[in-house]
Formats: C-alpha cells, sequence, structure tokens
C-alpha cells in the first residue's frame, strides 16, 4: 500500500523541522525537496535563481515531485512555492495526503527572522524573501493562500512548538493510513461494514469458508510475520485450522489456550497471558489474534489494551453470539471478586473475522441463542431484516442467503457503535432491547438456566408486551414479534422465575438513572425508544402475563 505525506504551506510555518521529527516518529523516511535540489545542483536556492532563474527552479521542483510520487512510506516538505502549479498539487492530491502548515504574518516574519546554526535565516536564503517587508510577504501569502487551502488538512502552527506540530503530522498520517486501510479491506467479498470510532476504524468480515483469506486480509494491516494466536479448550481445533494457514503462507505462529468458561475471564489467567506474550517477545508492533467466544473476546482485548500500554488484536469468534453482538463495539474486560466486567475499557480491535462455518461444531442450542441479538437488531431498526428472517426455512444450514442476512444484522450493529462508541449520546442503549430484563433473569438463576441469547429473548418479548401495554405496538405486531423468536427455537415464556428478585436487580443496572429503568421499547417493528417513567404497578402487571 502506498503512502505518502506530502507537507506544504509557506516558509517560517515549520515545515522542515516539524515533518522531518514527525517521519522519525513514525519510522518512514523523509525528503526535503529545497535541499535534494540544492544537493543534486551543487547551488544554493539563492545562486540558483542567480544563475538559472525562478523558471528553471519551478521546472526541477516538477520533476523531482514526479520522482517522489513514487516513493512510499514517506513525508515530502514541498518548497512553499510547489502547490502553485496546478499540475503539481493534482500530482500531489493523486498521490497521497496533503497537509498545510498555516501561520500569521507576525509569527512568520519572527520566525523568518531568526537565525539558524549558520548564522542564516529565512530571508536571507530564500530569494523570494530577500529585502521583503511586512506587506510584501503578505501580498506573497495571499496570492499563494487557494494553493494551501486546497490541501486535506490544514495545521495552524502559531502557538504550536516543533514537536506539537509534528505529533499533529502523525496524528493526522494515521488517519490517512486508516482510511486507505478500511477502502482497501472494503473491496474484499466478505466485507460487511466498518466501525469507525473518533481515533481509530476497523472492518467487519462475515462469510462463509472466509479463514482461508485471512493472511491476505491480515496483510493490509501489518507486515509482521509472527502472530500470537490466544484460544480456549473449545477453540483448539479451529486455532489449528488457522495456524496451518499461516504457515502456509510463510507466517510464523505461537499460540496460548485458556480454560473455557467465564471463570478465565480474571486477572490472573490475564497474568498468565501477559507472561507467555513477554516470553515470546512480543512488542507493541505485534498482533494478538484472539479465536473463541464471548469470554476469548474480552480477555483478548482487555489484555491487548494493556500490555505495553496497548498493542494491536484481531478478533475471530467462534459463536454466533460473539459475531452478532460482543466482537463489536470495543468493549474489554474481565471479572474480579466475583462481579462480571469489572475492571476494563474501550479498546477497538484492528479486524473482525468471522467465519460462519466455525459455527459447524457449535450445539444448536448456542445457535439459537446468537439468533437472539441478530433479531433484536431488526426490532429496534429494520422491519424488512425481520421478514427476511421470517423467510429463512432451515435457520439451522447457513448458506449463503443467510450468510448474506447475518451480514445485514451485524451492519446495524456497527452502524450504531459508530455513532454512539462510548455510550454518550444514547443511540447506542437501544442495542440493549430485551437485555434490561434479560440480564436480571441471567443473575437470577445464577447463569444456570437460560443462556444469554434465551434471557434476552424473554426480556424482549416482556419488552414487547409492555409496548404493547402502552399502546403502542400492536396485536398483530405483537404477535410477529414473538413467532419469529420462536421460530428460531427462542422462548418467549419463563418458569421458576422470582419477579421481586428479578426487579430489584433491575433497580440496580448501570443503565438506572436516579432510581428510574431505562426501558427500551418498541413503538413499532424497526423502531425503539427509551422510556424511563413506567410505574412498579405496570412493570409487575406485565410480569404476570409472562
Amino acid at each position: 500500500m502506498k503512502t505518502i505525506v506530502y507537507i506544504i504551506g509557506f516558509s517560517g510555518t515549520g515545515k522542515s523541522v516539524s515533518s522531518e521529527l514527525a517521519a522519525k516518529s513514525l519510522g518512514w523516511k523523509y525528503y526535503d525537496m529545497d535541499k535534494i535540489i540544492e544537493q543534486e545542483s551543487g547551488k544554493s536556492i539563492n545562486e540558483i535563481f542567480d544563475s538559472n532563474g525562478e523558471s528553471w527552479f519551478r521546472k526541477k521542483e516538477s520533476e523531482l515531485l514526479i520522482r517522489l510520487s513514487e516513493e512510499s512510506n514517506c513525508i515530502i516538505s514541498t518548497g512553499g512555492g510547489v502547490p502553485i502549479s496546478k499540475d503539481n498539487m493534482e500530482k500531489m492530491n493523486q498521490t497521497g495526503y496533503v497537509i498545510s502548515l498555516d501561520a500569521s504574518i507576525s509569527t512568520i516574519i519572527k520566525r523568518l527572522d531568526q537565525n539558524n546554526v549558520d548564522g542564516e535565516n529565512e530571508k536571507t536564503i530564500r530569494p523570494k524573501l530577500s529585502n521583503f517587508t511586512h506587506e510584501k510577504i503578505k501580498k506573497l501569502k495571499s496570492e499563494r493562500s487557494d494553493a494551501y487551502s486546497s490541501s486535506n488538512y490544514i495545521i495552524n502552527t502559531n502557538s504550536k512548538t516543533v514537536e506539537e506540530v509534528a505529533n499533529n503530522i502523525v496524528y493526522e498520517t494515521e488517519k490517512y493510513i486508516s482510511d486507505l486501510i478500511a477502502n482497501s479491506l472494503s473491496k474484499i467479498d466478505s466485507f460487511c461494514t466498518n466501525v469507525k470510532s473518533k481515533n481509530d476504524q476497523y472492518g467487519v468480515f462475515v462469510g462463509l469458508d472466509i479463514y482461508k483469506n485471512l493472511p491476505q486480509v491480515i496483510s493490509n494491516l501489518t507486515s509482521r510475520d509472527k502472530f500470537y494466536l490466544l484460544a480456549d479448550d473449545g477453540s483448539k481445533s479451529y486455532m489449528r485450522d488457522i495456524q496451518k494457514i499461516f504457515e502456509l503462507a510463510g507466517k510464523n505462529t505461537t499460540t496460548f489456550v485458556i480454560p473455557q468458561g467465564e471463570s478465565s475471564k480474571s486477572l490472573s489467567i490475564s497474568s498468565k497471558i501477559y507472561e507467555w506474550l513477554s516470553i515470546e517477545h512480543a512488542d507493541r508492533g505485534d498482533m494478538l489474534l484472539g479465536i473463541g467466544g464471548g469470554v476469548v473476546g474480552d480477555i483478548t482485548g482487555f489484555v491487548a489494551s494493556t500490555y505495553m500500554r496497548g498493542i494491536k488484536f484481531i478478533l475471530l469468534p467462534t459463536t454466533l453470539l460473539s459475531m452478532s453482538d460482543s466482537s463489536i463495539g470495543g468493549k474489554t474486560a474481565v471479572d474480579v471478586n466475583n462481579i462480571k466486567n469489572l475492571v476494563g475499557s474501550f479498546y477497538n480491535p484492528s479486524l473482525v473475522y468471522s467465519d460462519l462455518r466455525s459455527l459447524n461444531t457449535l450445539p444448536q442450542r448456542q445457535i439459537s441463542s446468537g439468533w437472539a441479538e441478530l433479531i433484536k437488531h431488526g426490532f429496534i431498526k429494520d422491519k424488512i431484516l425481520l421478514r427476511d428472517m421470517m423467510d429463512i426455512s432451515n435457520y439451522k444450514d447457513i448458506d449463503q442467503n443467510i450468510s448474506e442476512i447475518i451480514k445485514r444484522s451485524i451492519q446495524i450493529k456497527g452502524d450504531i457503535v459508530t455513532v454512539d462508541e462510548n455510550e454518550k449520546y444514547g443511540s447506542r442503549i437501544m442495542l440493549n432491547y430485551g437485555h434490561t430484563l434479560g440480564h436480571a433473569i441471567e443473575s437470577s438463576t445464577n447463569l444456570e438456566q437460560y443462556t444469554h441469547g434465551e434471557a434476552v429473548s424473554i426480556g424482549m418479548t416482556f419488552a414487547a408486551k409492555l409496548s404493547h401495554h402502552l399502546n403502542m405496538l400492536s396485536l398483530d405486531e405483537l404477535d410477529f414479534h414473538n413467532n419469529i423468536l420462536q421460530k428460531f427455537d427462542l422462548p418467549i415464556k419463563t418458569n421458576n422465575i422470582d419477579w421481586d428478585k428479578c426487579y430489584e436487580l433491575m433497580l440496580n443496572d448501570k443503565k438506572v438513572i436516579n432510581g428510574q429503568i431505562n426501558w427500551i421499547l418498541l413503538e413499532t417493528l424497526g423502531k425503539s425508544i427509551v422510556k424511563n417513567d413506567i410505574t412498579k404497578e405496570i412493570i409487575y402487571k406485565v410480569f404476570e402475563s409472562m
């Protein structure tokens, strides 16, 4: 992948020093066009203007720009006049990312008057600036302003140190690279969606037998030849398949297996993974691959976010539940003192890669559990998706048609997370449809009676009935709602549930604000809302219908 960043701007904005520092930080090559022309001609810029003239110099700038545009992984600091040429500006925009540095006239003049280590200043070594007054510099800068403003991004350097400007360049460069990667990944057949956050983005892939293409996809993200594979006992077979694919691609792997189950989501297991990574000499440029269900995904993200203050990681979920829910959204956590997800953070993966063939050995009950989350996305956002799900003849046999339906559902999750990454704006709370009561049912039964998807299914049924009771969801819609859950072998009724205990648990939910439960309800199928003014009497009345 070709990556070039061009730094343009008027003399005195800090191009050369900050560009060189940024290139060093990125581990990239650095080119200063003025210096290259001086070296190749054996003359200073002033001497070139005196002996060859400005036209000759501008021609050499254009020729050098064409030559450097064939490079990659480099920052190019241009002369102040390079962008004036329309052809030059087009070449830079076509072959890389253009950042313009800007500063006020007073700041520029102050910097131009400062001498360098050789006792020279910019005014004496730049022919266009020699004997220039404040007004003349202002005029020249104004003449070039249109060219400078046609860049991809502008950094004002007035009150910034060289280091701060360099950091800004690095930050924008990393965003540029991220966009290039996202564009490249989106062209791959199994691409599902791109989840964006404030600081990064990652692709989600869903398909059948796509694991064979994993090394090729990962090559867009890293050039490393060694990968760290983390799985649980239940995913060892799939991990071996992944290992073989990497070996065929000439890549090295090292593996670590943890016990299956929630008990592995702990600080003690995390410590063992840290030790393994350290013994294997994993550094901040390496990549950890988590292969398994939600537990593996959680601990992989947690370890990646904390080892050496953060390394990249990829999730290869092996349950439909983790594919549709926990692998997307950047939530990482471990359990402490028997409190689930007590310690964690938001830390995004570099890639989520879901091969639906990995579900072949999954118990049918777990497949149904995963469908609860997929159906939920239709309930809150897409009525047409629900109809297409209802038309599935046999959900147990995942073919290409079902694969596309799963992708559409996962896209909804990705879109919601992109809008509300850290649950600050309210839209992400819609993903909790059915979870308010579902989590309470799980806790009240000590996670032994129902799977997560089954508990959520019961919770969604309750929420739908509550929506109908409040004159939102029609009776026909309520029937459709419950029929689609039953079609996928999900429960809509429950026995032996302590409703008083469930209500108490719901009042202690982290989504409760000022003692009010935030209920996610349906105005209609495909349209969800939040209500927090529902009385205990109404809740218990709907409890009785369950």
